[in-house]
């Protein structure tokens, strides 16, 4: 069982979901205007749900939003469709009880390839890989 519960605002660029007794941070709001101005990463949050319903189900479970990354790694659009190498998310607590699964061609695991998180407690950073959406250059 994973202990997580409801995913925070950690900063503008990152998330957070408290385990069990983490302490939370100030700031528990964000807003689509507080991601990434560039068109991959808003591509990301308009189209990811909508692709991987069940990825995001099992996110919407352990209480992260799989619209909140922490940080989008775009290779580029081929015609319709953008490929991301990796989507990661950062997690308050230990990585104990997080074991790492796939749900259809995703994979979810714990990474040590991520930027600073600047966060003093402990935590850990998971990836979903590899992610194909729908290239939408709406703005």
């Amino acid at each position: 069982m994973i202990p997580f519960r409801k995913a925070f605002m950690f900063s503008s660029s990152s998330w957070i979901i408290p385990s069990r007794g983490a302490r939370l941070p100030s700031r528990c709001t964000r807003t689509f205007e507080d991601i990434c101005d560039c068109s991959y990463c808003r591509n990301y949050v308009r189209e990811i749900r909508a692709t991987y319903g069940d990825v995001a189900a099992y996110l919407d479970k352990i209480g992260i939003e799989i619209e909140k990354p922490f940080e989008v790694i775009p290779i580029g659009p081929d015609n319709e469709t953008m490929f991301y190498s990796g989507a990661q998310y950062v997690v308050i607590g230990a990585a104990d009880d997080f074991m790492e699964t796939s749900i259809g061609t995703v994979r979810i695991v714990e990474t040590d390839s991520h930027p600073v998180t600047d966060i003093q407690e402990e935590h850990f950073v998971i990836e979903l890989s590899p992610i194909y959406l729908r290239w939408n250059h709406e703005e």
